[in-house]
């Protein structure tokens, strides 16, 4: 599980800052590929990076929902594999939600939150 800090520290809040952190996200992302068949994001801005620059994703079918709100697509990641990918946006859920989610997909090896 790869995760950011929900606050940000005063000196870390610059748009520098937050491209520098969305970098580190997308190529920590791009590097798990390989071991994951389920990607879970959350927070809109950061989902869409994820599938854009950390999966290479360029097209996607939206599959339906895995929880209300939650969207579950099927993309092909710049591996050429398809996988799903779950966007869970960021003023939708719970604290427990994130886990819910992994447990609607097994919760087991293969699944990479991210």
């Amino acid at each position: 599980m790869l995760s950011t800090e929900r606050t940000r520290r005063a000196d870390h809040g610059t748009l520098g800052h937050g491209e520098r952190v969305m970098c580190a996200l997308t190529t920590a992302v791009r590097t798990a590929l390989p071991e994951a068949d389920v990607v879970v994001a959350k927070g809109g801005i950061t989902s869409a990076e994820v599938a854009r620059a950390g999966l290479g994703a360029y097209a996607a079918l939206v599959l339906g929902q895995v929880l209300p709100g939650i969207s579950v697509w099927r993309l092909t990641a710049f591996d050429g594999r398809e996988l799903l990918y779950v966007v869970v946006p960021g003023n939708v859920g719970e604290a427990d939600t994130l886990v819910e989610v992994l447990r609607a997909f097994g919760g087991g090896s293969g699944v990479a939150p991210i």
